[in-house]
């Protein structure tokens, strides 16, 4: 019976197989032309939310600062890394652009040569160290891989040269210890990024004590070799190494040319990094180098700015030990990228939460759909058509909340929302009309990949013959105990009722089985850890 009861259910598997794979298709699909709807960004440059039109129609050029590897990643880099990978799934994935995504590695800093003589080891070994660990650290929070990676190490011919080319426009200096320094009085466009008041009061940060250099604005462009500092390359100025700042204006005019599309980096970055950047590429000679600025929001720990220099922050690896990559990305997906944000324990639990409510209606949904019926019903009613208005309602919300500065929060409130309308549906209908759900669960489905976050399914699709098997019997029973159940409940036979919650409780999960009771009497079963036995009395 048993082998008879496989069988005839066999095609019911068949079936969920390719109601998940048109699902899964369906993900790949974007949910609207990028030239067809106007997507608008918080552009730092200006202050201004402005409509986003790349030199290319439909295409992009994106350059962000990587991090300086020195150290571990924290929870700062984690917020700033997964937040843009966000942005570039909307903005490929939804939206329709093709975006060429490059990240510069700082692997040449004063942090890292001090950190190198600390430990006793070549100053390229600890950054490689720390290079391959950051990746590493970025795949276990599912961020896609750069279109192209730059290292400074790789890159010391083209900023000699973009050097030597702002020293013949007349806006750089060298100075009497060989160093070169950018000099701002001859740049009378410096500080678009920043405010006077920012810029006269931390001009330099670090560097406000420089004897060498002739302003309190200027920065340097190439340092000079010291004594004990083990790596320098030669140049017309001296051997040395480069500047911070240089390093990325020289790297994205050696991949990108004249001008990028988009410009991202922590709003830390803002100044006096990006600031001084945009000074060296005009000066240069390239005119409107970035288009459009976007910044992520300061992560704070305990009211401060999780920082290595404040010694507050958390590892990624740390954080990975608690919550899982979906839930963090998820706490990205409930604060604006731009904002700033407290990180917390309570705050990672709501991200949990909400993960919990998306798996569970993912699996309940797909219990419910799966369920065989004598006699399907198709025709629609007033509660069908209502749910289909809101599967349109709710998308329309959903995309427009992206095309505004990628809202994410918006985006998450518009389909938890629908989620709660179907839910609603689910528990009023004992037949329910599959149409109306599918579209709403492929609206769910698609934003839930396409935002970058893992999707678990209820139902198994292995293609292994006794993984089919086990899957077709736990339906049948799990179909089977429904019954009886709602049947011991009509004729209030309680011993009975006990046999089907001990089934339930003990002897399934003991076989690696949880069923979960709904409304209506339904019943849904999902694949668990099996449990030790247990002797029941």
């Amino acid at each position: 019976w048993g082998t008879l009861l496989v069988k005839r259910s066999l095609p019911t598997i068949l079936w969920l197989r390719k109601v998940m794979t048109v699902r899964r298709w369906l993900q790949t699909r974007t949910f609207v032309s990028a030239v067809s709807r106007e997507l608008r960004v918080r552009n730092n440059l200006t202050g201004a939310k402005e409509l986003f039109l790349p030199a290319n129609s439909g295409k992009v050029t994106w350059y962000a600062c990587g991090p300086t590897v020195y150290d571990d990643a924290h929870l700062g880099h984690a917020r700033t890394y997964v937040s843009f990978d966000i942005i570039r799934r909307i903005l490929v994935d939804i939206l329709g652009y093709q975006v060429h995504y490059t990240m510069g590695i700082t692997d040449i800093d004063d942090k890292i040569l001090m950190r190198s003589r600390e430990r006793q080891i070549l100053p390229q070994d600890l950054a490689l160290q720390y290079e391959i660990a950051f990746l590493r650290d970025m795949q276990s929070l599912n961020v896609k891989p750069a279109t192209v990676m730059t290292r400074v190490s790789d890159h010391i011919p083209e900023i000699v040269s973009f050097v030597r080319r702002i020293m013949e426009n007349g806006h750089a200096y060298r100075a009497d210890d060989g160093s070169v320094y950018f000099d701002t009085k001859t740049f009378q466009h410096y500080g678009k990024l920043a405010p006077l008041a920012a810029i006269d009061g931390a001009a330099g940060e670090l560097e406000l004590t420089d004897p060498h250099k002739r302003h309190v604005a200027d920065f340097v462009l190439w340092k000079a070799q010291k004594a004990q500092e083990a790596i320098g390359w030669p140049s017309p100025f001296g051997v040395g190494r480069p500047g911070w700042h240089i390093e990325c204006s020289a790297m994205t005019h050696a991949v990108y040319g004249q001008h990028i599309d988009l410009h991202t980096g922590g709003v830390d970055l803002r100044f006096p990094h990006h600031t001084n950047e945009i000074a060296q590429c005009e000066a240069f000679g390239c005119s409107d180098w970035v288009k459009y600025f976007l910044h992520t929001g300061h992560l704070h720990i305990a009211g401060r700015k999780m920082s290595k220099s404040l010694k507050n922050f958390l590892t990624v690896r740390s954080l990975l030990e608690r919550y899982s990559a979906n839930q963090f990305r998820l706490f990205c997906l409930l604060h604006k990228y731009n904002a700033n944000v407290e990180y917390s324990d309570d705050r990672m639990k709501d991200a949990a939460n909400v993960e919990a409510k998306f798996l569970d209606f993912f699996r309940v949904v797909t219990a419910r759909l799966s369920a065989r019926v004598d006699r399907p019903r198709y025709k629609w009613g007033d509660a069908e058509r209502a749910l289909y208005q809101s599967v349109c309602i709710k998308r329309e919300e959903s995309l427009t909340a992206l095309l505004d500065d990628f809202d994410t929060p918006k985006c998450l409130t518009a389909l938890l929302s629908l989620m709660s309308e179907v839910n609603c549906y689910l528990d009023s209908q004992s037949d329910v009309v599959q149409g109306p759900v599918v579209a709403a669960v492929d609206i769910l489905s698609s934003i839930w990949s396409q935002l970058g976050l893992s999707h678990v399914t209820a139902c198994r699709e292995s293609a292994d013959e006794n993984s089919t098997q086990f899957a077709c019997l736990a339906s049948i029973v799990t179909k089977f105990r429904a019954d009886v159940r709602q049947a011991a409940k009509e004729s209030k036979d309680f011993k009975l009722l006990s046999l089907c919650d001990q089934l339930r409780d003990v002897h399934l999960p003991m076989s690696g089985v949880r069923v979960e009771d709904l409304k209506q009497g339904q019943s849904t079963w999902s694949q668990c850890k099996p449990t030790e036995p247990v002797k029941v009395t």
